[in-house]
């Protein structure tokens, strides 16, 4: 199921980060900061109340953003995104709604948005990104004490993460299809409902 606004969508999460960028390499990153936020906003009125938990994450950076220059350790590039991204992912979890069902939502039937099932997956793999998350900006601290082949090693882990947290969330929900849901439906346990495609 993907949404009908997606072109708005990818834009929206692109053009924001590229501006930002354009700011920080001309030698204004509050500007930046503020035409980011700009374009954000731009791209997303009317329909802001579509836009994702990260999405909010990412909002809350632009406006942090000129706000803890020069105000250590918040400043140190690579702390302050995944520190608000981990936060908010901690706390969708904790409040009952995973930050990953908002993309989860756009690859499945309304039938399975209120199913236990669908809820538990996303719940872990919301609470896997909010590990990785705050696990890379405590590596990002840590990666400032230290000598600088020290220093990458640490900033590779933190791809590392990234990309096993990647691929966890592609494998995990088929592996508990498989071996948790499938199982339950052919005890006569769960109703069957299919996967659209």
């Amino acid at each position: 199921m993907t949404s009908p606004g997606w072109p708005r969508d990818l834009l929206a999460s692109t053009l924001p980060w590229a501006v930002l960028l354009a700011g920080r390499l001309s030698g204004y990153p509050d500007a930046g900061a503020g035409m980011a936020l700009l374009a954000w906003l731009l791209l997303r009125i009317g329909v802001w109340r579509q836009a994702k938990l990260f999405e909010w994450a990412a909002v809350l950076y632009f406006l942090l953003t000129p706000l803890v220059r020069d105000q250590p350790p918040l400043d140190q590039p690579g702390l302050l995104l995944p520190l608000l991204l981990g936060l908010l992912a901690l706390g969708s979890v904790l409040l009952g709604a995973p930050a990953t069902l908002d993309y989860a939502r756009l690859m499945t039937g309304p039938e399975w948005w209120t199913n236990p099932h669908f809820i538990r997956v996303n719940r872990w793999l919301t609470l896997i990104w909010a590990f990785c998350f705050l696990a890379a900006a405590a590596l990002t601290l840590l990666a400032e004490t230290v000598d600088t082949s020290a220093s990458v090693a640490l900033r590779i882990l933190i791809w590392a993460l990234y990309a096993a947290a990647g691929w966890y969330t592609v494998v995990y929900p088929r592996w508990y299809r498989l071996h948790r849901y499938l199982p339950r439906v052919r005890a006569g346990l769960e109703p069957y409902l299919k996967v659209r495609k």
